[in-house]
């Protein structure tokens, strides 16, 4: 009897589908490269893990056990325009890292912020206007 798939996996599928992406599976990677982004799913025992890039930033979102989050990261020279585009977002996702995303003059190339998730119910739609913003 198969298990039944992570949220993150269907989110993963879903993607793939909508996009007509095909799909490379190795092992426990499976990873598709879409027009300007790069997805990438990883699944072990006790964990999973979803990972979009594209020129501007990371989503990189974890599933462990009962820990679930994002690790989002910015290249330094967009985060104006990525401010931006995360007010014009309706999540609270995207509003916990506007919170976070407070200006600070420091010379760094990227910045990862860290946020907890109680669930990915909203993380389709986060990365779906991604896609469709790049």
């Amino acid at each position: 009897m198969k298990e039944q798939k992570s949220k993150l996996e269907l989110i993963f599928d879903t993607i793939c589908q909508d996009q007509n992406l095909s799909v490379e599976e190795n092992r426990q990677k499976k990873t598709v490269q879409g027009p300007l982004y790069f997805l990438e799913l990883e699944t072990q025992d006790k964990w999973t893990r979803l990972l979009y890039a594209d020129k501007v930033s990371t989503a990189d979102l974890y599933d462990c056990e009962d820990q679930k989050y994002l690790n989002y990261s910015i290249l330094s020279i967009y985060q104006k325009g990525q401010d931006s585009f995360l007010q014009n977002q309706d999540s609270n996702i995207a509003k916990k890292l506007l919170k976070k995303l407070v200006p600070k003059k420091m010379p760094i190339h990227r910045r990862v912020y860290k946020i907890d998730l109680d669930d990915f119910s909203e993380v389709a739609e986060f990365l779906d206007t991604h896609i469709e913003n790049y």
